[in-house]
C-alpha cells in the first residue's frame, strides 16, 4: 500500500472502462473519438472531461477555429508553381501540422489536423496535375 501512495500522492485518479457495453453517459458530442460516432460517451471519459473543464477553469475548444485556419493555409500549396517545390512544401507543412498536433496534445488542447492534411495532399495533387496538364507534348 506505501507503495501506491508514493505513486500516486497529490494526484487525481479516475477508474474506470471504456468498453462499448460498459458504463455509458449520453451526451450532445462524442467525447471517445476511437468509437463510432454514437450519442453516449463511456462515463468515465465524460467524467475525466468534466475534471479538465474544472482544473483549466474554463472549456478548452479550440478544435474548430484552427482546423479551418489550418486548411485554409494548407490549400495555399497549390499557389507553388513547381510540383517539386510544392510537394516538397506539403511534405514540410504535413510534418509541421502533426508535429504542433502533438504539442496541442500535449498542452492540453485537441486540434484536429486531418482535414489540413487532406487539404494538403489535394493542393499537391491538383499543382501536379495542373503542371502535368501544360507540359508540351513532343510528336
Amino acid at each position: 500500500m506505501e507503495a501506491l501512495g508514493k505513486i500516486f500522492r497529490g494526484r487525481i485518479v479516475l477508474i474506470g472502462e471504456t468498453q462499448p457495453y460498459g458504463s455509458r453517459i449520453a451526451v450532445p458530442v462524442n467525447l471517445a473519438g476511437w468509437e463510432p460516432e454514437r450519442a453516449d460517451s463511456p462515463a468515465i471519459v465524460v467524467h475525466a472531461q468534466s475534471l479538465r473543464t474544472a482544473l483549466a477553469g474554463a472549456p478548452v475548444d479550440a478544435a474548430r477555429p484552427w482546423s479551418v485556419l489550418l486548411a485554409a493555409a494548407a490549400a495555399l500549396v497549390f499557389l507553388v508553381r513547381r510540383s517539386s517545390l510544392a510537394m516538397a512544401t506539403a511534405l514540410l507543412a504535413a510534418i509541421l501540422l502533426v508535429a504542433g498536433a502533438l504539442a496541442a496534445l500535449h498542452a492540453g488542447v485537441h486540434v484536429q489536423v486531418a482535414g489540413a492534411l487532406f487539404t494538403l495532399a489535394l493542393a499537391g495533387g491538383a499543382r501536379l496535375a495542373a503542371n502535368l496538364r501544360n507540359i508540351p507534348h513532343r510528336a
